[in-house]
């Protein structure tokens, strides 16, 4: 038979079959297009973070070494080497906040030496890795342009405190507290609970905990805020039976940190007094609950009619956060395009801080207004935050919440109650900034862009962002530390070091070298090793660097952190074990404060000081007076005179 043609027909369908099949490649095509976006955004976060976390570190790096700060350089200092030589917190000598920081400083002590130099590097590793958080974090709600300027601006005002030495407490407390929350963040709040959903909330209890026993205060905020965000999200999505769980959850995690410290306590007998130092004794140093709570709120000036202008300043800045949020429409951002704006970002920040170096490290001694920028700029960003919080939390009452509502809400709960909580140590400081400050801008930078005619307001945001960065440099090069009676000179200035191995790789001028070898060496001279010394009132780091101890079991006597009975106690423990050498940093003018934390009632330190001198007078002999740069007075050293 001759060969047959077969024409070869394409394959029978109807149209249900063809559309299905178009259907599969269209699918195929979007979830290859979803992936390709999916990493370009991470490439474009990664971006931010590597820029973020390097401006910050060339901020803190063009002073970390160039200052001493002795007042709080050398508090944790102390605390880790008494506890390395056997000591123990609350039992053996008084200690303000909960222990976990002294843990860890001992820690770091055992494995490098006592070095100050080692301490701060480690903290400025903790610095780096806030900001970086912050940044991924807030890319959950903002553009990452956005979220880089707002986490740029809030570490760097929080590391602009010219008390801040670069060691901190304040600085831990703030790194668990962030992480505790930001693990909250990864919850699938609208799901039956899981184990990842259950481990998350276990996990952040944990980290709450440790920040409890770093700083109670911020410990209890940040445990607080999480416990309110947890029970409103789980009880408005899943019903109160799921909010009971994740709350077991929690708490259970909260007590396996708590039960290791509690537990070492009781068994070292330290377990009463730390309770009274942290419950009775702390807060006693502060003043009296109510002004405590509501200083921050009605009193940021200090006395009226500056209050006034304070509380007109609150309540506009609460306004106007919460209509910029209330009224923006931000369209999906996760394509958005961020390389040119990122690119722009590096560049403004780098300038920034060159010229801040510049200005403070050439021109400037100390400005005023620099300070008053930062001063306000973190009020700005706590009253904008609390009212965010009671905005968010109206939301929950009324509704079920967005993801992205979800995220906002837990953001300003968590930074409301870390800033407000810092705020009973002080009205406005540096440690307050973050990360509420960094939250205000970016979710005003973001829901700006939906609003029409906003763009002038919008670049403003952003370029106060980057000029905040350019004034903390200025005012740290300038001034790079200052409190309690030292004042450490421009880093300019810092040329030299001390001989005392402690304070390897760190810079003075030449004169504070000096007057830090030369009263290390009176101490030495005039005092055996089982001698007590005492230096009144703020300066623990002659403690370390001497190797001598004080009679009292406060180590400082500083009017918000000394309990006034303590005081008097230790005013009775020094006239009786007559220390074989005083040192008086204090003038009388900068001891007393008691309007702002006794109510107007004596302060126990007046009695301390007056019982001191009392003894000098009729046991002691002056052996130096040091004068020092900014100090009224010189630095008195009197020696305990020979009995005949």
């Amino acid at each position: 038979m001759p060969p047959v043609d077969v024409e070869v027909l394409p394959p029978v369908c109807n149209e249900g079959e063809s559309q299905h099949s178009a259907d599969i490649a269209g699918t195929s095509d979007l979830g290859e297009v979803a992936f390709r976006k999916m990493m370009k955004r991470r490439w474009q976060l990664a971006l931010a973070v590597v820029i973020v976390v390097g401006l910050n570190l060339a901020f803190l790096l063009s002073f970390w070494n160039r200052f001493l700060g002795p007042g709080v350089s050398g508090m944790f200092l102390e605390f880790a080497s008494r506890l390395l030589s056997g000591k123990v917190p609350y039992r053996d000598f008084y200690v303000v906040v909960t222990p976990f920081y002294i843990f860890r400083t001992a820690a770091i002590v055992k494995l490098f030496g006592p070095s100050i130099a080692v301490l701060r590097l480690v903290d400025i590793g903790y610095r780096c890795a806030l900001a970086a958080i912050l940044v991924i974090w807030l890319s959950k709600v903002v553009r990452i342009p956005y979220a880089a300027l707002g986490a740029l601006a809030a570490i760097a005002v929080f590391s602009t405190d010219p008390a801040d030495p670069l060691i901190s407490y304040h600085l831990e407390a703030t790194f668990w507290a962030l992480i505790g929350a930001f693990l909250i963040s990864y919850v699938k709040w609208e799901q039956r609970d899981s184990l990842r959903n259950i481990s998350l909330i276990c996990s952040s209890g944990v980290c709450c905990s440790i920040c409890f026993f770093t700083k109670q205060t911020e410990g209890g905020g940040i445990t607080l805020a999480l416990f309110i965000v947890i029970a409103g999200l789980s009880i408005r999505d899943l019903g109160l039976r799921a909010a009971v769980l994740r709350l077991l959850a929690f708490c259970t995690g909260w007590i396996l940190p708590a039960g290791g410290v509690l537990g070492w306590l009781a068994s070292k007998g330290a377990l009463r007094a730390f309770a009274i130092a942290i419950f009775a004794d702390g807060p006693s140093a502060k003043g009296s609950p109510g002004h405590l709570l509501a200083r921050v709120f009605v009193d940021g000036a200090g006395s009226w009619p500056g209050n006034a202008v304070y509380l007109l300043f609150a309540i506009c800045t609460m306004c106007l956060v919460v209509q910029v949020v209330r009224k923006g429409r931000a369209a999906p951002f996760s394509a958005a395009p961020a390389m040119l704006p990122l690119t722009v970002i590096a560049a403004a920040g780098a300038a920034a801080l060159l010229a801040g170096y510049a200005g403070g490290a050439f021109v400037l001694r100390s400005s005023v207004l620099a300070y008053s920028l930062e001063i306000w700029s973190i009020l700005f960003g706590f009253f904008g935050v609390f009212s965010l919080a009671i905005y968010y939390t109206l939301i929950l009452t009324r509704r079920s919440m967005t993801e992205a509502e979800r995220q906002r809400w837990l953001l300003v709960m968590a930074s409301f109650w870390i800033c407000y909580t810092m705020s009973w140590s002080w009205v406005a400081w540096g440690p307050m900034a973050f990360p509420s400050l960094g939250v205000v801008i970016a979710f005003m930078l973001e829901d700006l862009l939906s609003r029409p005619r906003t763009s002038v307001l919008r670049y403003s945001f952003a370029a106060a962002a980057v000029l905040l960065l350019s004034v903390c440099e200025a005012g740290r090069v300038s001034c790079p530390f200052s409190w309690d009676s030292w004042t450490d000179d421009p880093i300019r200035n810092a040329t030299a070091s001390s001989r005392q191995p402690a304070l390897n790789g760190i810079y003075m001028s030449p004169e504070m070298a000096a007057f830090v070898d030369r009263l290390t060496s009176l101490i030495h001279d005039h005092s055996r090793a089982n001698d007590s010394v005492f230096i009144y009132s703020y300066q623990p780091l002659w403690y370390v660097l001497a190797d001598r101890w004080p009679p009292t079991y406060a180590q400082v006597h500083f009017f918000d952190v000394a309990p006034d009975d303590l005081c008097r106690r230790d005013a009775e423990r020094i006239v009786k074990a007559r220390p074989a050498l005083i040192v008086d940093f204090v003038d009388d003018s900068e001891l007393w404060n008691e309007e702002l934390f006794r109510a107007g009632q004596r302060s126990g330190q007046r009695d301390l000081h007056d019982q001191m001198y009392q003894l000098i007078h009729t046991s002691y002999r002056l052996e130096a007076a040091i004068p020092m740069k900014e100090s009224p007075v010189p630095v008195r050293v009197f020696v305990l005179r020979s009995e005949e």
